[in-house]
């Protein structure tokens, strides 16, 4: 059977959010979710062949992370380092 509570909840937090996203033409480059008073930024990690296999993603308390004006720097990096991965399992 379908726990379609997890199913759910994963469309409610940036992590679930980028590991559930469609082909890469669709797929967002960042995604960012603030629930249960802790906000996460996560993007995705693509396979050699543009799926989606994983996602890198930095997670603090909604009142500190991230600091202010520095939303765009983190998720950057955040992205960044994705990318560096996707590069790793493509082997180049």
């Amino acid at each position: 059977a379908t726990d379609w509570a997890q199913i759910v909840a994963l469309y409610l937090l940036a992590l679930g959010i980028v590991l559930l996203a469609g082909p890469p033409d669709g797929r967002p480059s960042h995604a960012r979710s603030d629930e249960g008073g802790t906000t996460t930024i996560a993007a995705p990690v693509q396979g050699p062949r543009g799926e989606v296999v994983a996602a890198v993603f930095a997670r603090g308390a909604s009142g500190r992370f991230p600091a202010d004006g520095r939303e765009a720097a983190v998720a950057a990096e955040i992205v960044r380092a994705a990318e560096r991965i996707a590069r790793d399992l493509a082997g180049s």
